[in-house]
């Protein structure tokens, strides 16, 4: 029990230093900058060791709460942990690991090197999904619902079928704009990182 509160105790000071002493993490592409403070939290999409990024690879993923940065290195509280499982250096699944115990959450230091992108999830606690995104889901569950329902209202109402499955697919148009417009977006750091045929823009990390 006093090994557990003394851990505890560890990372709440560093926490709260983090608040004084550790510096914010600025990301600039051009004449645009983004700060993301120190407390803030993230998730970061890595490079596998040994492996080339590409668009068919898998990447390492990391979600929790980032601590500071300093002299080109993250450190980041894990809440979350998707690895890559290589066999020969072909991906063959991942090793995922959940730190819901705020004691036993490890702390991390990832150099910037290692990033590949960079996604905001929150300031007072790790958000996975936007109100937006979880708005765009209920349309499209409605949406759903209405043009499965068509089938048995034709049964009852010719009319009324065409009604439901015009309102359906009107829900399920609704959900995938708002959905989309409100995806929390990865600002990629790496020009290493794999994209398709437009390629972003490219955040400088300061």
């Amino acid at each position: 029990m006093k090994k557990n509160s003394g851990i505890l105790f560890f990372v709440l000071l560093l926490l709260a230093c983090s608040g004084i002493c550790a510096q914010d993490i600025q990301l600039q592409n051009g004449g645009q900058i983004i700060t993301i403070k120190a407390g803030s939290y993230i998730s970061l999409q890595l490079r596998v060791p040994g492996q080339t990024p590409c668009l068919k690879c898998d990447l390492n993923y990391l979600s929790g709460q980032m601590v500071s940065y300093e002299n080109g290195k993250l450190t980041l509280r894990v809440f979350h942990d998707d690895e890559v499982i290589l066999d020969e250096k072909k991906s063959v699944g991942f090793a995922h690991r959940d730190y819901k115990n705020e004691v036993v959450r490890p702390i991390r230091e990832i150099a910037v090197e290692d990033i590949l992108t960079i996604t905001k999830r929150g300031t007072k606690k790790l958000v996975t999904r936007t109100i937006g995104e979880k708005i765009g889901i209920v349309f499209l569950l409605f949406g759903a619902g209405n043009i499965l329902s068509a089938p048995l209202a034709q049964t009852l109402d010719k009319d009324g079928a065409v009604t439901f499955g015009l309102i359906g697919l009107s829900e399920i148009l609704a959900g995938g704009i708002i959905g989309a417009a409100s995806v929390q977006k990865a600002l990629i750091v790496s020009p290493d990182f794999p994209q398709k045929r437009n390629p972003k823009k490219i955040w400088v990390i300061n």
